[in-house]
């Protein structure tokens, strides 16, 4: 019996405490709750709203990775096919740069044959005709002489004795009246230019050039005009 009660007695304090417990709950007005129940699903809505946003933003950024990585998948397909292309062309020029080159090799080949054969004729002909110029010379005559009349000073001009009858002759008449006459391998009048006389000897200017001891030289007695010669008027 005593623990029949003490069982009551817990029930009725439990009961009590649950009473007590109600009690303290502040009173909630049910217009309240409403309005509490109307915003929460005013925040509800917002977030499906911001998160449905977020959704299509999502599947526009996937649909845009989708394309980017199509047109990533194409330029590089692009790529390759003009790499390939450009492989191709850089194999077909080689070989005709390498065809071309040997073509050029064989050009220059032959144009050096050429120039080699010109040369070894030209040094034939160049030796044959020093051989034949410095024959001429000899046919000449190695040792000549060479007369130049220079001209007469003022007070020489009325007693001039010097003829020049024919070429290569030189003709004077003594002061005894007596003519006498003497011939040479050229006779230069007195109008003649140091020009004259160089055209004269350039042949053996070319023999000196071409090895051979050469010497002119310019001799006779004082006032015959030596110095006229070598310097000129």
């Amino acid at each position: 019996d005593m623990a029949k009660e003490l069982e009551a007695t817990r029930a009725k304090a439990s009961a009590a405490a649950r009473a007590a417990a109600e009690a303290a709950r502040p009173k909630v007005d049910a217009k309240q709750l409403e309005n509490r129940v109307a915003g929460l699903q005013a925040a509800l809505d917002k977030e499906k709203r911001a998160s449905a946003a977020i959704g299509a933003s999502r599947s526009a950024l996937y649909s845009g990775l989708g394309a980017v990585r199509q047109q990533l998948g194409s330029e590089k397909k692009a790529i390759r096919e003009s790499k390939d292309a450009i492989t191709a062309i850089i194999k077909a020029n080689e070989a005709q740069v390498v065809e071309m080159i040997g073509q050029l090799k064989k050009r220059v080949q032959r144009k050096q044959d050429a120039i080699s054969g010109v040369v070894e004729k030209y040094q034939r002909e160049f030796k044959e005709r020093k051989r034949l110029f410095n024959l001429v010379q000899e046919l000449r005559g190695n040792i000549r002489v060479l007369c130049r009349v220079r001209p007469a000073l003022d007070f020489e001009k009325k007693d001039i004795a010097v003829r020049l009858p024919e070429e290569g002759t030189v003709e004077l008449t003594n002061v005894n009246g007596r003519e006498k006459q003497w011939e040479f391998d050229h006779v230069f009048r007195s109008n003649a230019t140091n020009a004259d006389v160089f055209a004269e000897v350039a042949d053996l200017c070319t023999s000196i050039l071409d090895g051979y001891n050469v010497c002119i030289f310019a001799y006779g007695q004082t006032g015959s005009g030596k110095t006229h010669t070598m310097e000129g008027p």
